[in-house]
């Protein structure tokens, strides 16, 4: 994972390196905090990118962590979540989540997404 961070560093406009990070949320707990600034930064050079704001919302989520989630850390997973659906609505895992995250926070009407999209 160091390798793969240290590549987005190099090319920072590459997205092949935020892809694997992105799919390996939560191998590497002591890796943690240093691939979020990376798949973070991901969102900020491709704000368009329903892929960047997916991997980057599932790190902040799912991503290994002591505690679970705080509330504002579970509205900024919800912000880019909606933001994938939007982007790309093809793109099945966003509306999963989404869906997932409603039901865990007991929204249970929004749980419903493909109703709202």
């Amino acid at each position: 994972m160091k390798s793969l961070c240290a590549a987005a560093d190099l090319a920072p406009a590459d997205p092949r390196p935020y892809e694997f990070l992105g799919e390996m949320y939560g191998v590497s707990p002591d890796l943690a905090e240093e691939v979020t600034e990376r798949l973070a930064r991901y969102v900020q050079i491709e704000p368009k990118n329903a892929r960047a704001h997916y991997y980057y919302a599932m790190n902040l989520w799912k991503g290994q962590r002591s505690s679970p989630a705080t509330l504002g850390e579970l509205d900024r997973v919800e912000k880019h979540l909606k933001e994938v659906v939007t982007l790309d609505p093809t793109l099945a895992h966003g509306f999963l989540q989404l869906g997932t995250l409603y039901a865990d926070r007991h929204r249970d009407p929004e749980a419903r997404v493909s109703e709202h999209w």
